[in-house]
């Protein structure tokens, strides 16, 4: 039916909006794992009490929820999620290749949706001088089994914000990183010097373990 259709996609867009991972969007919402997947592959539909608490969960209005308007590049995210949950069933030995494998899709899916400018039609702040925005991008990274952070960076054009450069995971310090985002947008840091800012970043990082 139509509906589950489009709450399907309401929800593949909002698990793609946070960037975060199937588990821990399902623990977000208070729900079980299994029962997000019914909903997300559109093969099971809430109950009315449960569509109100799914939107007040979401933080978006019940009519939000069930109209399934749909980023276009969200139904890949989704799949790595569904192949995800079916890795199990591969013998052992090859189980640890294909997390890997999904992990580094994942990712993939995620820097090419930011690529393609997530920002770019939000409204821009008239009062606000900024030309530049940074941001925490996170990276499953496969060896270490635990994400790893990097830096995002936004230019204003027009009335919307676009992706023009990233740097890749160089730190496992969320904290860390968010910070040092936080301090290039203040700043307003040209990219052209957001390398330099990083090694020092990690330059001081060595220090303080010496």
């Amino acid at each position: 039916m139509q509906i589950e259709r489009n709450i399907s996609a309401t929800l593949r867009k909002e698990l793609n909006k946070r960037g975060i991972r199937f588990q821990e969007f399902a623990k977000e919402l208070g729900i079980p794992r299994t029962t997000l997947t019914g909903y997300m592959k559109g093969t099971s539909h809430p109950r009315a009490d449960s569509l109100e608490y799914l939107a007040e969960k979401l933080g978006i209005s019940l009519a939000e929820l069930v109209s399934g308007e749909e980023s276009p590049h969200t139904d890949g995210l989704a799949c790595m999620e569904s192949v995800r949950m079916e890795i199990s069933a591969l013998h052992p030995r090859v189980i640890p290749i294909a997390r890997d494998a999904v992990s580094l899709l994942q990712d993939a899916f995620r820097l090419s949706d930011d690529l393609y400018g997530l920002r770019e039609n939000e409204s821009a702040d008239e009062t606000n001088n900024e030309v530049y925005r940074y941001f925490l991008h996170e990276m499953m990274v496969p060896s270490y089994r635990s994400p790893a952070y990097g830096i995002l960076a936004k230019q204003r054009f027009g009335q919307g914000w676009v992706t023009i450069t990233l740097v890749s995971a160089f730190s496992h310090d969320k904290r860390a990183v968010e910070q040092l985002a936080a301090r290039c947008t203040e700043l307003q840091l040209s990219p052209v010097h957001l390398l330099d800012v990083i090694q020092d970043f990690l330059t001081g990082c060595a220090l303080s373990y010496d």
